[in-house]
């Protein structure tokens, strides 16, 4: 089951140059991994102080869709401002929404 993190960061103004440069250095080190795991980092288009990081991960072995990478993101990034982390399991077709859910924050 592919599954999704997303980390939405508004940073304070003062501190969005310094969050930038750690974006770029925490994309430059992921690229040099090799995984299951694919991050990309978005800017919001007129607003520079928003943006988002997805994490897709394939492997089934990470419990509830976390990954280690998205937990120290989401508590290295509050540092720079607002942080909200969310986890997605993909919907497929088949897919049933009653039964057995799972908590996944």
């Amino acid at each position: 089951m592919n599954r999704i993190e997303i980390i939405e960061i508004r940073a304070l103004y003062q501190t969005k140059e310094s969050l930038v440069i750690e974006l770029q250095k925490i994309l430059n080190d992921i690229k040099k991994e090799e995984g299951s795991q694919e991050l990309k980092i978005y800017s919001r288009i007129n607003l520079e102080t928003d943006f988002i990081i997805l994490i897709m991960n394939s492997s089934d072995t990470e419990k509830y869709g976390e990954s280690q990478l998205g937990i120290l993101l989401n508590e290295g990034l509050k540092d720079y401002g607002m942080v909200n982390y969310s986890k997605w399991n993909e919907f497929t077709a088949g897919d049933s929404c009653s039964g057995k859910t799972e908590n996944l924050t």
